[in-house]
């Protein structure tokens, strides 16, 4: 990556943090340290994550921008970050962070699955036992809530190897069962948020059969499959 192109961002960020636009910084600096990283700078990207944290931070969730855009961005720049640091002590606590940030907002629900399962998938990298499982149900109950069944079963895929690898065999087993239980689409008794239906005096019902389908077609949307703070 040139010193032009640094250069550029750090005017562009520098421009925002004078006029106060801490949101449009933040921004700057993810977008910043994406480039950095896929030029294979990744110290150099990982201190623009966090410089992105930092005004993240003093931003706070009364920040008033539409809802949904900083939301967004806080669970791709924190998710990033724990990530690339993982299975460093760092990690969890800033994951940990990630989830409070995002819950005490304005986040959509499906922002706060992504935040819970970001935490599970780094308490199951770094954390303890007890921590990994705790995060794991967490990330679960968040998921199932907004029909985003693939988190659910990263999730719980994720304990299930790491109980694996401490020699919890039994444990590890029963979550891979949930996990595997995950991929049928089809599960008695739930009625997935893309098959229910507005009626005309503003009830919520399950869809007829004729009009069902496996689930959104998240092809058609790149970047935003469950997952994708994990991989942006």
């Amino acid at each position: 990556m040139s010193d032009d192109t640094v250069a550029a961002y750090r005017e562009r960020i520098d421009a925002a943090v004078a006029a106060g636009d801490l949101g449009t910084a933040a921004m700057g600096c993810e977008d910043l340290a994406y480039d950095l990283l896929d030029s294979g700078s990744t110290e150099a990207g990982i201190s623009a994550l966090r410089e992105a944290v930092a005004h993240l931070r003093t931003l706070g969730p009364d920040h008033g921008w539409t809802a949904g855009f900083i939301e967004g961005t806080t669970v791709r720049v924190y998710g990033r970050l724990a990530t690339l640091l993982a299975p460093s002590p760092e990690a969890l606590p800033i994951a940990e962070e990630l989830v409070r940030a995002i819950t005490s907002g304005r986040a959509h629900p499906m922002d706060t699955a992504e935040a819970l399962a970001l935490c599970a998938r780094v308490a199951t990298a770094c954390g303890t036992l007890d921590e990994a499982r705790t995060a794991a149900r967490r990330a679960v109950r968040q998921a199932e809530s907004v029909c985003f069944h693939e988190l659910s079963r990263q999730a719980e895929q994720g304990l299930a190897d790491r109980l694996r690898a401490a020699g919890r065999t039994a444990e590890a087993d029963q979550w891979a069962a949930r996990a595997a239980h995950r991929l049928d689409d089809h599960v008695p008794g739930h009625t997935h948020l893309w098959d229910t239906r507005f009626t005309d005096d503003g009830r919520i019902v399950p869809a007829p059969l004729h009009e069902r389908h496996g689930g959104p077609d998240y092809d058609a949307f790149p970047g935003h499959q469950p997952g994708a703070a994990f991989t942006n």
